[in-house]
């Protein structure tokens, strides 16, 4: 493998579908493993481009009183509306893709997984080389979300976010994972992942090629 060339390998999935707990199961098999949803959260920094932008759209209001962003508020008024919602996304989600590009490309690691929920939505699926989809049946997700004590904001989120076709996500997929079942079905299943990398890996390895 080229040292040059990152090798992107993205699982995505919807809010507590299981994609963090595949992407923590790899991450201790070696892989380095870069959270997107906290990776995100940096970008609201005080007096950042994105920062100026949300107060430009939804005013003052979703500060704290030490002028910080607070996301909480910000949820409440994002997702007030389909239409505010898609307006949202259209401010959050370029400079989401031009930072997360611009961060895996100044990482040493030449292997990078993403454990990002919304990498369809974003069009970031673009840049990955390998997706990985975990898919969890709507009753087995709703019986697993109702024990949150934040599962309504769970459930606004996963509607909103219902935008991008299901069977669309699966003919981009390269390895799909079912979460209905055990847990111990699932790591299985994110075994058989995890060998699967390194088989692509060492595939695509220069000295392998020669060898083949």
């Amino acid at each position: 493998m080229n040292a040059d060339k990152k090798f992107i390998i993205a699982i995505t999935g919807f809010t507590k579908s299981g994609k963090t707990t595949a992407a923590n199961y790899l991450k201790k098999a070696g892989f380095y493993v870069l959270d997107v949803d906290k990776f995100a959260h940096t970008l609201y920094s005080k007096n950042s481009f994105l920062y100026k932008k949300l107060i430009k759209y939804f005013g003052k209001n979703i500060l704290k009183k030490n002028a910080a962003i607070d996301r909480k508020k910000l949820f409440l008024y994002a997702f007030k509306s389909h239409k505010i919602y898609k307006n949202f996304c259209s401010i959050i989600y370029p400079v989401l893709n031009k930072e997360l590009w611009e961060k895996i490309k100044s990482l040493k690691h030449n292997v990078i997984i993403l454990d990002m929920a919304v990498l369809f939505e974003t069009g970031f699926y673009k840049k990955a080389d390998f997706i990985v989809l975990v898919l969890v049946s709507k009753n087995k997700w709703l019986k697993r979300i109702n024990t949150y004590p934040n599962n309504k904001q769970i459930k606004i989120v996963f509607k909103y976010q219902h935008i991008f076709k299901p069977l669309k996500k699966i003919a981009l997929s390269n390895f799909i994972i079912y979460n209905n079942k055990s847990k111990k079905e699932f790591i299985k299943q994110t075994g058989k992942l995890s060998n699967k990398i390194k088989e692509i890996l060492w595939m695509k390895s220069p000295r392998n090629r020669m060898i083949g």
